[in-house]
């Protein structure tokens, strides 16, 4: 059982850091990215740390200390990246001066020794300090929440987080769970993180709705951009060309990039590549039905309709019909 809690806790350890690592290479313009990808990183290294402690009851007191300081930094992190998802990330110098007692542990890991130091009040004061920002972070959820609601699988990594910070609290000041709970949960969890993460890159991106915050449409300007982009798409059929573009579509109607997209999202409620394959793959129904056109093979008909590939048309056509090309070819009547 223990070796089954070491490869967990380890595993856990890795996709962490990897996961960590992935959030802050792409954090150059999204600042609740790079809190996020810190925080992954902390948790990473507080995992170790732990797991170290959990099967080395003697590591070097260096290697505890950088625990110790990485667990100091999770509560700041953790109140930040909220803060960030809302837009209210505090200045520099209060970033910087939550992060002093994370810095002074650092300066001296060399002499805050188990016993002297963190036995003897240090640990309990660090985890009911980590405990303050997590009470802090959910009240502006809470608070937030109507203005913003978070996407469920923001709320399940801030739960994932918290029940890993708390798990130190239970285990130590309310001696109810024992010491390897929040890593062996925080591995099993950091792992179905990734997966929606891997499934959708964005999927953590809230401030891609910035663009929109100052974008103020009446009802009838919506409608009158709506009905100016359905007329050139229906009536000059642009889609036809494989390499129709959301730039060549507003330069066609004339409707400026941002204000296209933001009707394409708030009144047609999809994005412009599946707006333009939707009529790709109608214009392929007719196709596919007109008998005088059978001889033309699925890979033909998928160029004439716009599609830069087979697979592409194949996958579109089946999103949209619930069948291939082929079966709904194979359908109609001799």
């Amino acid at each position: 059982m223990s070796e089954l809690i070491l490869v967990l806790c380890w595993l856990g350890v890795v996709q962490s850091v990897l996961l960590g690592t992935y959030f802050l290479s792409n954090a150059r313009d999204k600042i609740n990215y790079l809190f996020l990808g810190l925080t992954l990183l902390m948790i990473g290294i507080r995992v170790a740390k732990s797991t170290i402690y959990l099967f080395n009851p003697d590591p070097p007191l260096w290697v505890m200390n950088v625990g110790f300081a990485a667990h100091a930094l999770l509560g700041p992190l953790f109140l930040i990246y909220i803060q960030s998802l809302f837009q209210k990330s505090p200045k520099r110098i209060l970033v910087i001066l939550q992060f002093i007692p994370a810095l002074v542990i650092l300066a001296f890991s060399s002499i805050l020794s188990l016993d002297d130091f963190w036995y003897r009040g240090g640990y309990s004061a660090l985890l009911y300090y980590t405990l303050i920002y997590l009470a802090l972070g959910w009240s502006l959820v809470v608070v937030s929440r109507k203005a913003k609601p978070l996407a469920s699988v923001i709320l399940i990594l801030l739960t994932t987080i918290t029940i890993f910070q708390v798990s130190y609290f239970s285990n130590y000041i309310l001696r109810l769970t024992p010491y390897e709970a929040g890593a062996v949960v925080h591995s099993l969890l950091i792992y179905l993180i990734s997966f929606l993460v891997l499934k959708d890159n964005n999927v953590f991106n809230i401030q891609k709705k910035k663009k929109y915050d100052n974008l103020n449409l009446s009802t009838d300007e919506i409608d009158r951009y709506k009905k100016k982009l359905i007329d050139v798409i229906e009536n000059q059929k642009p889609f036809l060309n494989t390499n129709f573009s959301l730039a060549q579509c507003a330069s066609l109607t004339g409707i400026p990039t941002y204000i296209l997209s933001y009707v394409l999202s708030n009144a047609l409620n999809q994005n412009f590549v599946n707006l333009i394959n939707s009529y790709r793959v109608e214009e392929a129904k007719k196709l596919l039905a007109d008998s005088s056109k059978q001889h033309i093979s699925i890979a033909g008909v998928a160029h004439d309709c716009g599609f830069n590939t087979l697979s592409s048309f194949n996958s579109a056509f089946k999103k949209f019909t619930g069948i291939t090309p082929s079966d709904y070819r194979k359908k109609i009547p001799a």
